[in-house]
């Protein structure tokens, strides 16, 4: 494998950055990476191990900053859904301009939500589908969580949000601004998973503390694959749940795409 660091404009005029990860041998064949919110490109280091064990079995890995993310433009409290989507969008036109003419998306917390309501709406980009974790209703993650991490915080954030227009996210304190919470009011991630046609897997560990096991369980389409992983908390970060997402995944980006 070797790594590029590249970057494209979006349809808004921000710069966004990332790593092609490429295999020995160009076969027409990517996958590109969708990060949650707070964190990077490498999601905490999996996505950086993903793109190897991917780029061995021979897919090209695009794996990028959202905006208000890493090295990419813009600032952490005017990032929302419509931006992050924009940037998917643009990621998705330069695998394209790159010569992939087969596809494959896979997003993880936060970013399984975008991948949802990108995928949901442009069925014809994608031969296959994986979300880690993923965030399927804002509702019940950020407005009216129901897992205790942001419970005892809900309060504090809308006093926050009202008075300085931003609320401090995760132990990273990202400045979510007024106008994410505004869409996580509109969007449903859930409504466009239904959505997807191409084959879908969805990951979820029934110990994860910042995002609803239950979602993924109670809002997996029936064509979908659902993998509950047992004991397994957040990101997939823990031995020996990190062996076991990455073999899954790769799985199944093998059978399907």
């Amino acid at each position: 494998m070797t790594t590029q660091n590249i970057s494209f404009v979006t349809h808004d005029q921000l710069t966004i950055r990332g790593t092609m990860h490429l295999p020995a041998e160009k076969n027409g064949k990517a996958i590109i990476l969708a990060h949650g919110i707070t964190v990077d490109r490498t999601e905490g280091g999996i996505f950086s191990m993903l793109a190897a064990r991917l780029a061995d079995a021979g897919y090209a890995v695009l794996s990028f900053d959202f905006r208000g993310h890493g090295a990419s433009d813009g600032r952490a409290v005017d990032m929302t859904i419509t931006g992050e989507l924009m940037d998917l969008t643009a990621a998705v036109r330069y695998v394209a301009t790159e010569g992939y003419p087969h596809v494959g998306l896979l997003g993880a917390s936060f970013g399984g939500g975008i991948a949802s309501l990108y995928a949901g709406s442009h069925k014809d980009e994608f031969g296959a589908v994986c979300l880690w974790n993923p965030v399927l209703d804002y509702d019940h993650c950020f407005l009216n969580p129901t897992l205790p991490w942001l419970v005892a915080k809900r309060a504090q954030m809308k006093k926050d949000i009202a008075k300085q227009g931003w609320a401090p996210i995760g132990s990273r304190k990202f400045m979510a601004g007024k106008a994410l919470f505004a869409e996580m009011a509109r969007f449903r991630p859930y409504d466009a998973l239904q959505k997807i046609t191409v084959p879908l897997a969805v990951l979820h560990g029934d110990a994860d503390t910042h995002v609803p096991f239950a979602d993924s369980k109670t809002y997996c389409p029936p064509h979908a694959l659902f993998i509950p992983l047992p004991g397994a908390g957040h990101g997939f970060h823990e031995s020996p749940h990190t062996e076991i997402a990455l073999a899954k995944t790769l799985s199944f980006f093998s059978t399907n795409l």
